[in-house]
């Protein structure tokens, strides 16, 4: 039996230590403390680590350009159903977005501790998380590799909106990569057989509905606040800080921001609110936020104004409205007004 183990290594070490070792590495996104590698890694490499040579400067132009992490689901993260558990998704998410959000606002950030440390502001600039929602479209099976697509979807007074893609790994290629330039996209992997191919349909407002959709295995969104101890930094601010947006022309009035549902006086009924979400989410309109969402409009021409950069955000809100509607929920909660059915024991 010897021909089995040649580097002798079941002999030296026992088969349960290398059966051990072999679980860890199919399932090392699942070890404990994995995850705090992952989210600090993200951190670490946009905001301290400075590659040479010096990739190009974040624009006006690469605001709404998506970033990009591979992953594979494991073992453990498999639930009854063996397929990637609906709860795990999450934890893939927030890596995602902790590399992304860093890429959007390092630079800001950067700035606005300068202007804090100046002022002699003790305050600490903070980044919150605020809420995040999941659809989930298509299961991921035990060790498939995937992608998340993350990019800034739009913003408000207060909050700034991330949304996210997990993809079929290689199914889909951009163009090209503007922080890395020396990255080069294979073409091939975009390919689909004959057969993967989607009739094409008339989406409700008369565009063809991307072939894309059916490489995603489940779309997100999250919102973000930026906070100085309790006070709260305006979005626009810190785009502009950062110089992802240019300053608004002085011959335009100051953009009238949409009220969300969520801006609902506590005294109010929410289920206006609640209302106005359903019918928004009708069968006629849920492909156009679908749409509305895979990527951002698209006009002739490279440059990005403040007037295209507001006609993108104003449009991003639409989705966003419906985000913030979930807030009302909130109301729903009965507490000592009612019944209740039980108590029951969690084993763990």
């Amino acid at each position: 039996m010897a021909f089995l183990d040649p580097l002798g290594l079941v002999a030296r070490f026992g088969i349960w230590k290398i059966l051990t070792v072999v679980f860890a590495l199919l399932n090392l996104k699942n070890m404990p403390f994995v995850w705090h590698l992952r989210v600090f890694t993200a951190f670490v490499t946009h905001l301290w680590i400075k590659p040479a040579p010096p990739p190009t400067p974040m624009t006006p132009a690469t605001l709404f350009q998506p970033s990009i992490i591979q992953s594979r689901n494991s073992l453990m993260d498999c639930d009854f159903n063996i397929h990637k558990s609906n709860s795990t998704y999450f934890a893939d998410l927030d890596v995602a977005r902790s590399h992304l959000v860093p890429l959007l606002c390092g630079r800001g950030i950067a700035q606005m501790r300068k202007k804090f440390a100046a002022e002699e502001d003790k305050g600490r600039l903070g980044i919150i998380l605020g809420g995040v929602h999941c659809s989930f479209r298509r299961e991921i099976k035990p060790f498939q590799a995937f992608e998340i697509w993350s990019r800034l979807l739009t913003w408000d007074r207060k909050w700034i909106y991330v949304i996210n893609h997990f993809v079929e790994k290689g199914a889909v290629q951009p163009k090209g990569f503007t922080l890395q330039p020396w990255r080069k996209v294979d073409n091939r992997k975009g390919k689909r057989k004959p057969e993967e191919m989607q009739p094409k349909q008339k989406a409700t407002n008369g565009k063809e509905p991307p072939v894309t959709k059916s490489k995603i295995f489940a779309s997100s969104i999250a919102k973000y606040v930026f906070k100085v101890g309790r006070r709260t930094i305006p979005p626009t601010q810190m785009l502009e800080v950062g110089g992802l947006v240019p300053p608004r022309p002085s011959n335009i009035d100051t953009p009238s921001y949409p009220s969300t549902p969520s801006n609902v006086p506590d005294s109010a009924s929410h289920e206006p609110a609640l209302a106005e979400m359903v019918q928004k989410l009708s069968s006629a309109s849920t492909n156009e936020f679908i749409d509305a969402s895979l990527k951002p409009d698209n006009p002739k021409g490279d440059v990005w104004d403040w007037q295209r950069i507001e006609n993108e955000r104003v449009r991003g809100m639409r989705i966003a409205e419906l985000f913030g509607g979930l807030d009302a929920l909130e109301g729903e909660f009965r507490g000592e007004d009612d019944m209740a059915l039980g108590v029951y024991i969690d084993p763990a």
